[in-house]
């Protein structure tokens, strides 16, 4: 998810008609710019001269199940119902897709030019990946209870630590300290740490790697 705004000016950011690797062109009627989707940098138009691109937002891909448990007093939307033909989610796999993009989806997370995304079948089958990155020290965990999957921060206080998932818990393999995957917070200490959540994006991963040909994918 990305904030709608250029130097402090909020632009409408519409469907341009166009795709890039089978992915979404953005386009803007403030900036006559068009933009990326699965980078959020400008494409075309003054906005590319000027060599901008979108903030990107604190956002979840989860399921609905798991966005009540961490926030149950949510509102929401009530929409007209609309016909639509879902793939992502399932009870007893993520990618329901699957003949027709393998285990290609999952997050991808970028910092300081380093670029690295996880599938959802490599976070299922180990339940806590923790690719290295230059300038973070990021997690990924998968929550078999939703579906779901998030990303934060290994680091307490600058120290990195490494998980694996054991009875449904991050533990660290040093300290044995224990943290809940779906909130992030230390478990058995009222005043425990809580680990960061890191921003993860959605991504069919070809498709990111083509984005990002420098970056690391882990299947």
């Amino acid at each position: 998810m990305y904030a709608r705004s250029v130097k402090g000016k909020a632009i409408r950011l519409g469907v341009s008609g166009r795709l890039l690797d089978f992915n979404l062109v953005m386009w803007d009627p403030e900036t006559d710019s068009l933009w990326s989707q699965m980078t959020g940098k400008a494409l075309y138009g003054p906005a590319k001269k000027k060599g901008l691109a979108l903030d990107v937002m604190p956002s979840l891909f989860v399921s609905f199940s798991m966005w009540k448990a961490l926030h149950p007093n949510t509102d929401v939307l009530d929409l007209p119902p609309v016909r639509s033909k879902g793939w992502h989610f399932t009870t007893k796999t993520l990618v329901k897709g699957k003949n027709r993009y393998g285990d290609a989806l999952g997050l991808a997370v970028e910092s300081g030019g380093d670029a690295v995304a996880v599938s959802y079948e490599a976070m299922r089958g180990q339940g806590a990946v923790q690719p290295p990155m230059k300038h973070l020290a990021p997690v990924f965990v998968w929550i078999p209870k939703y579906s779901s999957a998030v990303v934060y921060d290994a680091r307490i206080e600058g120290k990195p630590l490494h998980f694996a998932m054991k009875e449904g818990l991050l533990v660290d393999a040093s300290s044995g300290r224990k943290f809940d995957p779906l909130t992030g917070k230390e478990v058995g200490k009222p005043q425990g740490a809580v680990l960061a959540r890191l921003n993860a994006m959605p991504a069919v991963l070809d498709f990111w790697k083509d984005a990002h040909p420098s970056g690391r994918v882990v299947r």
